[in-house]
């Protein structure tokens, strides 16, 4: 009996699929790079030396993987149309994020993430008002500073 690893799983064909889905490969090039990882790469490549692949590896791990990481990219793409926000939060938004696509977010901390650049941009853009309280001589002034940028 053999134990199935993370590297066997859906979610491993899923995290193959949503790095290259997440590149602007279509879902079929995407489908195409998850098989290629996962069984030529891995399955035949890596692991023949030490086993013989099963069929959940050469076929579950990629199609299954495919079809949930097709469901990761539309849930990343919803999330990040929505500033990386999810239910309102931007730390339940960022953790989600990173966890249906974790190689794209690890990628986009050292290389720089153009999605994060444009909400960052948009955020800085529009009207924004904010309270200010100073010192005063015998007590604290109450001011309100607006500013609009384009």
């Amino acid at each position: 009996q053999r134990q199935m690893c993370i590297r066997d799983s859906p979610y491993a064909g899923a995290v193959y699929y949503m790095g290259a889905r997440s590149c602007g490969f279509n879902a079929w090039q995407s489908l195409l790079y998850c098989t290629c990882i996962s069984t030529v790469f891995w399955e035949f490549g890596i692991e023949a030396f030490m086993e013989r692949p099963s069929i959940q590896d050469l076929f579950i791990t990629p199609l299954v993987g495919g079809i949930i990481g097709e469901g990761f990219y539309k849930i990343k793409r919803t999330i990040v149309d929505n500033g990386y926000r999810l239910a309102g939060s931007s730390i339940l938004g960022n953790v989600v994020v990173f966890l249906v696509d974790p190689i794209n977010e690890v990628i986009g901390l050292f290389a720089g993430n153009d999605c994060r650049r444009k909400v960052r941009t948009a955020a800085d853009s529009g009207l924004t008002s904010s309270f200010v309280l100073q010192p005063a001589a015998g007590g604290v002034s109450l001011g309100v500073s607006l500013r609009l940028t384009f």
